[in-house]
């Protein structure tokens, strides 16, 4: 394998890259760029590691690989507090925009109270635990339920909630 097969596998995937990065948010005012950058850095760590022996399908094994590496980073950046520098001043660029904040708090208060009002509790709570980043296996442990039944929660909230924005 050499650069020129990623080059094709980056043009083939970057499509799907798109779609998981998007599928999060960062709290501490990242970027969904960098969600992306992390998304080929796992395109890319696939591409090196995939074992044909191993594994059949490479579109499953990088999806897997790109997902859980895009997981990883929003678990970090949501539960690290935003740096300061050397001088002990947070940078200029990290400071948030009060106005902006109290915006995204309204917002995020007035999506969890549809999401209250149309779903039912386990629904809720498998749909927060899911836009949390947590996988649908820690779900179902959280939950004390199976995967499948998380899946089949999280599929049914998602249905409702595109019918109450429509």
């Amino acid at each position: 394998m050499n650069f020129c097969d990623y080059e094709q596998l980056l043009i083939q995937y970057r499509p799907l890259i798109f779609k998981i990065a998007r599928g999060f948010f960062l709290k501490h005012g990242g970027d969904t760029e960098d969600l992306i950058q992390e998304g080929y850095i796992a395109l890319w760590q696939a591409f090196k590691s995939f074992d044909s022996k191993k594994n059949e399908n490479f579109t499953a094994y990088a999806s897997t690989c790109v997902r859980n590496r895009i997981i990883g980073a929003v678990r970090l950046a949501n539960t690290s507090a935003p740096t300061a520098t050397i001088t002990g001043e947070e940078p200029e660029a990290s400071m948030p925009d009060p106005l902006r904040a109290l915006e995204v708090q309204e917002e995020t208060e007035s999506l969890l109270q549809t999401l209250k009002n149309n779903l039912s509790k386990n629904q809720f709570e498998a749909i927060r635990f899911y836009l949390e980043g947590f996988s649908y296996k820690e779900i179902s442990e959280k939950m004390g339920i199976s995967t499948k039944s998380v899946d089949n929660l999280i599929t049914v909230s998602k249905k409702k909630l595109r019918e109450v924005i429509k």
